[in-house]
C-alpha cells in the first residue's frame, strides 16, 4: 500500500496543476508538465538521500507522504469549493473515432496487465536495469560502487530511480515495469498533443495516438525494464514544449522544455541524438527573435539541464576521469561518405526485419550487396560495435523487434510531403520533419551499429508518429477517406502478433 503514495501525489499534483492552468493548458499537456513535476521530485530526493546514505524506506516514504498531504493541502486550497473544470466530453468523437479509442485502451490496458504479471525477466533487466537498482538499495545510495558491470555505474540513471522509488516502498518489482507502460501512455498522449500543434482535427490526433500505440518495438517495451520508452517520452515532451514556446514565449513553456531536455539527458544519452537538430532549430529562433539577450536564455537552459544531470556528471569522472570514456567503443571510428552510408543501409535494412523467414532473406541479401558495390565490409569494426548484420534474431523479442510497417508508411509519407507542395505549407512541419529526419541521420553518422540498435529507434518513431497524421490529414485525394480509415485497422490487425 505504501507505493500508492507516489501515484497520489502524482494524481493530486495534475488535479492541482490543471485547475490552476486550466486556461493555458488542457488536460493532455497538463499530464506531460505533472510528469516532469513528478520527475523532478524523484531526481530531488534521491540525489538529497543519497548524500547522506538515507536511501531507505523510512525516508522514501517519509518524502512521498510529504508530497501527498502537501499536495492535498495545495488541492484544496485552489479548489475552496469551486467546481472541477471538464472539458472532456465523449458527443466530440464520432463512433469510429470511439472505436479508435476502444483499440487504443485495449493495447494500453492489456500492455499494463502484462507489465503488472510478469515480473522483469530480460537478460538487461537482471544485468543492468534492475541490477544496478538492488546495489543503491543495499548501499543506501546512487554512488558508485565495485562492479565490473561498468554500464550499471556510468549510463543515466533516471529510469532505475523511479523503479527504486516504488521497489523499496512495494518490497517487491511487481510495479518495476510500469515506469515502461507509464512513458508509454505519454507518448501516446504527446504524440496526439504535437499533431494538435501542427493543426490536426480530433479523428487524426487520435490516428497519431494509434500509430504511437501499435509501434510493434514499443508494444514490447511498454511492459519492460528497458528505458527507451521513458527517454522518448522526455523527448516527446521536449519537443511539445519548445513547439508551444516557440509559438507563446511563455516561460512555463520555456521551464517544461529545459526540465524535459534534463530529464532526456538524465535517462538515456541517445536523448543526445534525438534532441540536437531541435536544440539547433530552438538556437537559431532565439537568436532571431532576442538577438543579444539570448545568451539569458542559454545560459537558464544550460543551469536547468546541469543541475538536474549534475549528480551523475559529478559521479562518472571521479571514477574514471572521463564521463564518456567507456562509451566510446560505441562510437564510429571514422567518419567518411561510404562508411556513413553503410550505417545508414544497415539502419534501414535492420527495420525491414518481420516475421517472414524468405522477406527478411531477401533484405538481407540486398543489405550485404549494396556493402559489396561499396568495396566496404558489412560487419566492419569501425562501424560495427558487436555481433554481425543478420535479419535471423527474433522479430518478437524487446531488444531486436523492428517496426517495418511503421517504416514503410513514413518513408510514404516522406514521399508525399516532399512531392506535393500543399503538404509543406503548414507552419513548422517542414522543420519539424527535417529536424526528426537529422536525428536519424545523425544517429546513423555517429554511433556504430550492433544487433539490439533498434530499440534505440523507438523515441524516432514516435516522433514520426504525429508527421504522419498530418500528411494523412492533408492529402487531398479521392483515396484519403479510404487510406484514413483503413490503415487504423491494419495497424491494429498487424501489430496483435506483438501483443500476444
Amino acid at each position: 500500500m505504501f507505493e500508492l503514495y507516489p501515484i497520489v501525489s502524482f494524481i493530486l499534483i495534475y488535479l492541482c496543476l490543471y485547475k490552476s492552468l486550466c486556461q493555458e493548458l488542457c488536460w493532455r499537456s497538463t499530464f506531460l508538465v505533472t510528469s516532469l513535476v513528478w520527475g523532478l521530485l524523484v531526481v530531488i530526493s534521491t540525489e538529497l538521500l543519497s548524500i547522506f546514505h538515507l536511501i531507505t524506506f523510512e525516508f522514501i516514504l517519509l518524502f512521498w507522504v510529504s508530497i501527498t498531504f502537501i499536495s492535498a493541502y495545495w488541492f484544496f486550497a485552489v479548489m475552496k469549493g469551486k467546481k472541477f473544470p471538464v472539458t472532456f466530453s465523449f458527443s466530440d468523437f464520432s463512433y469510429f473515432d470511439l472505436l479508435i479509442l476502444f483499440a487504443i485502451g485495449f493495447f494500453v490496458i492489456t500492455i499494463g496487465l502484462l507489465a503488472l504479471w510478469f515480473p522483469p525477466n530480460t537478460y538487461d533487466a537482471m544485468v543492468y536495469h534492475m541490477g544496478r537498482v538492488i546495489h543503491w538499495i543495499q548501499n543506501h545510495s546512487i554512488a558508485h560502487y565495485p562492479t565490473n558491470i561498468y554500464f550499471q555505474l556510468i549510463y543515466p540513471p533516471w529510469a532505475e530511480w523511479a523503479i527504486m522509488h516504488f521497489l523499496i516502498l512495494s518490497g517487491d518489482d511487481r510495479l518495476s515495469n510500469l515506469i515502461q507502460w507509464f512513458s508509454m501512455v505519454g507518448c501516446i498522449l504527446g504524440s496526439s498533443l504535437i499533431a494538435k500543434h501542427f493543426g490536426a482535427n480530433v479523428r487524426y490526433q487520435i490516428i497519431a495516438s494509434l500509430i504511437t500505440t501499435t509501434i510493434p518495438m514499443g508494444i514490447l517495451q511498454g511492459s519492460s525494464t528497458q528505458n527507451d520508452y521513458v527517454v522518448s517520452y522526455w523527448v516527446v515532451c521536449f519537443v511539445y514544449f519548445f513547439l508551444l514556446w516557440k509559438e507563446k514565449l511563455s516561460w512555463i513553456y520555456f521551464s517544461a522544455t529545459s526540465a524535459s531536455l534534463g530529464l532526456a539527458i538524465l535517462t538515456k544519452g541517445t536523448a543526445h541524438f534525438y534532441s540536437f537538430p531541435f536544440l539547433i532549430w530552438f538556437t537559431a529562433i532565439t537568436i532571431q527573435k532576442f538577438k543579444w539577450n539570448s545568451c539569458k536564455l542559454f545560459f537558464i537552459i544550460a543551469i536547468i539541464v546541469s543541475s538536474i544531470n549534475l549528480g551523475q556528471y559529478k559521479r562518472n569522472p571521479n571514477l574514471y576521469g572521463d564521463p564518456a570514456t567507456r562509451t566510446r567503443e560505441m562510437i564510429v571510428q571514422d567518419i567518411s561518405l561510404p562508411l556513413f552510408i553503410s550505417s545508414l543501409v544497415k539502419n534501414i535494412g535492420y527495420n525491414s526485419l518481420t516475421p517472414f523467414w524468405k522477406s527478411n532473406m531477401f533484405m538481407e541479401k540486398v543489405v550485404y550487396g549494396i556493402h559489396k558495390k561499396l568495396g566496404i565490409d558489412t560487419n566492419d569494426p569501425r562501424t560495427t560495435f558487436q555481433g554481425s548484420f543478420n535479419l535471423k534474431e527474433h522479430p518478437f523479442q524487446e531488444d531486436y523487434a523492428a517496426n517495418p510497417l511503421h517504416f514503410l508508411i513514413i518513408i510514404v509519407c516522406m514521399i508525399i510531403f516532399f512531392t506535393t507542395k500543399y503538404q509543406r505549407d503548414v507552419k513548422d512541419l517542414s522543420k519539424y520533419c527535417i529536424s526528426v529526419l537529422s536525428a536519424f541521420l545523425l544517429f546513423c553518422l555517429i554511433l556504430k551499429w550492433h544487433p539490439w540498435l533498434a530499440r534505440y529507434h523507438l523515441a524516432l518513431f514516435v516522433l514520426w508518429s504525429p508527421f504522419v497524421s498530418i500528411v494523412l490529414f492533408r492529402f487531398h485525394h479521392p483515396l484519403r477517406k479510404v487510406i484514413s480509415g483503413g490503415l487504423p485497422f491494419v495497424l491494429i490487425l498487424t501489430s496483435l502478433p506483438w501483443l500476444f
